[in-house]
């Protein structure tokens, strides 16, 4: 994903909704009269913008009506479309939030482009990947070696000499298959191809079940069990604390179902490969640690594997305490004090904020 980002536009430096719309429509005057492909940008974040808000369907508008226009927040976790995709959605007050996302509105109800979670997305993507590639990303133009390249390249700059695909749709697995084939992989890259896009990876891909083959392998799999704390989309316990214009702020919700969390687990157990699960929120680390306490006792080769918690921002104390005799990892996302730390307070309140990232919490408890 990292070096197919690296084609779209870029947006990670707009500081105004303004800059957004100038650095889309810096894009479109390069095209051909004819290119009618999605304009797609990537890595805006809101709190580093003037006006301190997502985008919407009307500022988008005003770079085009006339094909899809799509912005990706840094997180990957929220998007907005212009009017071109909401209408093309069909989306109107009356679409019902799927289950596992959520569509931004007006007052009274008309989506307003933003769309939450990939189960929100995905009402976007018959139009941004009309070829029914699908995935979390929506195809580009861009060529999936030459954007592996890309990322390679750019790890190896920072002194990287392993990398992970740590959320792989089947497109990204294919293109990074080709890629290994043709030696144009500049590093090792071990990939872990997303639950809900099935498990049979390693059925389809044998030769890179086990120790790398053209510098790629396939390490595990991986489930995202929830959003983003940013985005007030991370599944909580207790909820988040209420800002303007958000009267009922609510715990947010999970991305998948007891049974379909204890599904995806025991297929992977079964077959003896790691899982990893994005918890970002105290409630998705519950149901994580509860689904892996009944399935290790069950299939002592989950646990074998190690399991890990990836993110692991708001795991609490007693959770911490119930991974380390399970052997489970905790991928804590420090850099996120970085660049939310100020958003965290503001979301989760003095107490809570304050302890986003516990690392030494997991390491008094022995977890690694």
């Amino acid at each position: 994903q990292h070096g197919m980002l690296a084609s779209l536009v870029d947006l990670e430096n707009a500081r105004s909704i303004a800059e957004i719309v100038s650095a889309f429509r810096d894009r479109l005057a390069l095209r051909e009269a004819d290119d009618r492909t999605p304009l797609v940008g990537a890595k805006y974040d809101p709190q580093m913008l003037a006006e301190g808000r997502h985008p919407t369907r009307e500022d988008l508008d005003q770079v085009t009506t006339a094909l899809p226009v799509f912005a990706l927040h840094r997180s990957m976790h929220v998007a907005v479309g212009n009017s071109f995709l909401v209408d093309g959605a069909g989306l109107t007050a009356e679409t019902p939030d799927p289950e596992g996302g959520r569509f931004g509105r007006l007052a009274d109800g008309t989506p307003d482009g933003y769309v939450e979670e990939h189960p929100a997305m995905a009402a976007y993507m018959p139009i941004l990947s009309p070829d029914g590639a699908g995935g979390l990303l929506p195809s580009s133009s861009a060529d999936p070696v030459h954007a592996a390249q890309l990322a390679a390249a750019d790890y190896l700059r920072h002194g990287i000499t392993t990398a992970q695909e740590g959320a792989a749709d089947p497109a990204t697995i294919s293109g990074l298959v080709d890629a290994a084939h043709q030696g144009a992989l500049g590093l090792d890259i071990v990939v872990y191809p997303v639950v809900q896009s099935g498990t049979s990876a390693f059925d389809q891909y044998p030769e890179f079940a086990g120790d790398y083959v053209g510098r790629l392998r396939l390490g595990g799999y991986k489930m995202i069990l929830d959003g983003s704390p940013q985005a007030r989309s991370a599944w909580m316990s207790t909820p988040y604390e209420a800002i303007e214009g958000d009267e009922e702020p609510g715990c947010a919700y999970p991305i998948h179902t007891p049974q379909e969390v204890e599904g995806f687990t025991r297929a992977a157990a079964e077959q003896g490969r790691q899982l990893i699960v994005h918890c970002n929120g105290d409630a998705a680390a519950e149901l994580w640690v509860s689904t892996a306490e009944h399935i290790g006792a069950e299939h002592p080769s989950l646990l074998e594997k190690r399991p890990v918690m990836i993110h692991a921002q708001t795991v609490r104390d007693d959770q911490l305490e119930r991974m380390a005799p399970l052997g489970m990892i905790a991928s804590i996302f420090s850099c996120h004090t970085w660049f939310w730390g100020d958003v965290h307070l503001r979301n989760f309140g003095p107490e809570r904020g304050r302890r986003v990232s516990p690392a030494r919490s997991a390491l008094d408890r022995g977890v690694r």
